[in-house]
């Protein structure tokens, strides 16, 4: 499965002042996507998935979307509220993650390949994959369809838009799916990589 890391909001009242709040903005908006983007590296080195983006919202067509709210990050102490769901929009869990680092997590001899909040990322990493291993062969290639039919949907809406059907919950279901043979399909498999690539870059 693929995974996309939306960029986590900030967490931080539109009003905030650093005198009161002991955060500041500017910190707090490069930690938003530095974050994200660590969370992106850690669960690429796992080798459990396809590829793992850092991407700008929700609206991105993937398999598993990660999103989060950073609680509290200070330099000691950080506290994450993670949100994962499939393509089909069923959310998998929502948890809040948090660790306080220890005194020599800054000091000038430490590891600097490592990062004094790992073990968050790594508490999360370790959570998607052990429900992502409690799905079936089939669960897993529906939400693979899935993905792949709403990319197709977005870029080609006449064709493929009864392909899928959502309820009232936001609940997404597999109506059917096209000939592998269809030319179109081939079309638009080319055309998603690209979206890909862009993404990427």
């Amino acid at each position: 499965l693929d995974i996309g890391v939306v960029e986590f909001a900030s967490g931080l009242d539109p009003d905030n002042d650093p005198d009161d709040s002991g955060v500041f903005g500017e910190i707090r908006d490069a930690e938003v996507r530095y974050l994200a983007y660590h969370l992106k590296t850690t669960l690429q080195g796992t080798g459990h998935w396809g590829a793992v983006r850092v991407i700008p919202s929700r609206e991105a067509f993937t398999d598993i979307t990660i999103s989060g709210e950073i609680e509290e990050s200070d330099g000691e102490f950080i506290e994450l509220e993670i949100t994962v769901h499939d393509s089909a929009g069923n959310r998998w869990y929502q948890e809040k993650y948090e660790t306080q680092t220890g005194i020599s997590s800054y000091s000038t001899g430490r590891d600097r390949r490592q990062d004094p909040y790992q073990k968050v990322f790594n508490d999360i990493a370790n959570d998607i994959h052990a429900h992502a291993q409690s799905l079936s062969a089939e669960e897993t290639v529906r939400i693979r369809k899935i993905s792949e039919m709403q990319f197709f949907a977005d870029m080609s809406p006449v064709p493929y838009a009864d392909y899928l059907a959502t309820d009232e919950d936001g609940i997404t279901t597999l109506m059917r799916l096209p000939a592998e043979g269809d030319p179109s399909v081939a079309r638009l498999r080319q055309i998603r990589e690209r979206d890909r690539l862009v993404i990427d870059t």
